[in-house]
């Protein structure tokens, strides 16, 4: 605790200079227990000075967290539990940053850590569950509105309003992530927040066509006289997506990559 209130003191210049020679310490997988105290500040605890440094300087600290994963894993004076335990909440933070490919390489770690059944509960995360929950509620509402529906019943027949709606909704959802993720990392390199926004969207895309193949085909089925034309199930499916993102604003400070 002490070393970790001197750091509290450091200059942005100093704190540069330690975070250079942290990382030197986890190329070589030297002194666990600086690695460890260093990760766990700046990842763990969101209004320390060091966290305040990482985003600021728009530093990688998914990367750093991922070398730093011996740390928790091969210190034998670190219980095989609480190592688990900490990875754990550090695998949480890769998920709410959305760093998935990330967490991946953290799962090689904790996969030798956890039991079996737990780790599959685990894995299940990084299917972004909060965009789906979003999306199923999108969906029930939209085909619920008979007003909405008679609306789209005359946009599938016009395929340039159609091809515009969708269109609209791509570029609502993607100006969204973007913010989102930018929330998030802070000021890292464009790239990050454009290739992870642009991964949120591509889920939320499935998930979408999912749930409106998946509608589409249950009507087509129960109502044999009549079943909802293939366009309207899309549109319907587009402004869902735009749903499951305006709901997540009303989650307040929730990331869509955290666990339900």
């Amino acid at each position: 605790m002490a070393t970790l209130c001197r750091e509290e003191q450091m200059s942005p210049k100093n704190w540069k200079d330690k975070l250079i020679e942290v990382r030197e310490k986890m190329v070589r997988r030297t002194d666990s227990l600086e690695v460890r105290g260093w990760i766990l500040q700046a990842a763990l605890e969101s209004d320390s000075l060091s966290a305040q440094y990482y985003r600021a300087f728009g530093e990688n600290l998914d990367a750093d967290i991922v070398a730093s994963a011996y740390a928790f894993a091969e210190d034998g004076d670190l219980e095989r539990e609480e190592g688990s335990y900490y990875l754990r909440r550090l695998w949480r933070v890769l998920l709410r940053n959305y760093a998935l490919c990330d967490a991946l390489h953290i799962d090689t770690t904790l996969s030798n850590m956890d039991e079996r059944g737990w780790r599959w509960w685990r894995r299940k995360d990084l299917l972004l569950w909060r965009l789906a929950v979003g999306l199923f509620a999108g969906h029930i509402i939209l085909w619920s509105s008979s007003g909405l529906m008679e609306f789209l019943d005359r946009v599938q027949c016009r395929p340039l309003w159609a091809a515009g709606i969708g269109l609209a909704s791509l570029l609502v959802v993607a100006a969204l992530a973007v913010v989102d993720v930018q929330h998030r990392v802070s000021r890292r390199a464009w790239t990050v927040i454009f290739g992870r926004a642009l991964l949120i969207v591509g889920i939320g895309v499935l998930y979408a066509t999912a749930f409106g193949a998946g509608i589409y085909i249950l009507a087509s089925q129960l109502v044999q006289y009549y079943a909802p034309h293939p366009l309207k199930s899309l549109l319907v499916g587009s402004i869902a997506l735009v749903l499951g993102f305006v709901f997540h604003l009303f989650w307040q400070e929730g990331s869509l990559g955290d666990p339900l």
